[in-house]
């Protein structure tokens, strides 16, 4: 598998860290329709107006949330893991998006890879940031 990884502190506690991820509409996306329990599938409409087929694999509230997705009409899912880890001043959020080796092309927009297909690969990991403008945060790489 290759991945992209992204990660932000922010200056809230696990549970409301939590709470600010587990609202995929106000960072990830512009809308929804899904439930976030294990083996739920449902939709997710991005900012740019792509729908994503959603697969929740795992929930553990305060902890971990992780996903598969794909764009509408593909084939090929990358896998979405969401981890929260309480850190001294604040609660570290981590976004890996991975993606089979296979399925990636050499091709490379900045840093990203591009899928086959043309699919942009790391769209979770690119929308991490947008939580800055949801909670404070003290830093981010």
């Amino acid at each position: 598998m290759t991945h992209v990884t992204r990660e932000i502190l922010l200056e809230l506690d696990r549970d409301e860290a939590w709470e600010a991820l587990a609202d995929l509409r106000g960072w990830l996306c512009a809308g929804a329709e899904l439930e976030l329990a294990e083996g739920e599938r449902g939709w997710l409409w991005l900012h740019d107006g792509e729908q994503r087929d959603v697969e929740v694999e795992e929930v553990v509230p305060g902890e971990r949330l992780v996903l598969w997705w794909r764009p509408a009409g593909e084939d090929l899912r990358t896998r979405v893991c969401l981890t929260l880890d309480e850190e001294d001043d604040g609660t570290r959020v981590r976004v890996v998006e991975s993606a089979p080796v296979y399925a990636v092309s050499t091709t490379r927009i900045g840093d990203h890879p591009v899928l086959r297909g043309g699919s942009m690969y790391g769209p979770a990991a690119m929308a991490l940031p947008t939580l800055l403008a949801r909670v404070p945060v003290s830093r981010y790489p």
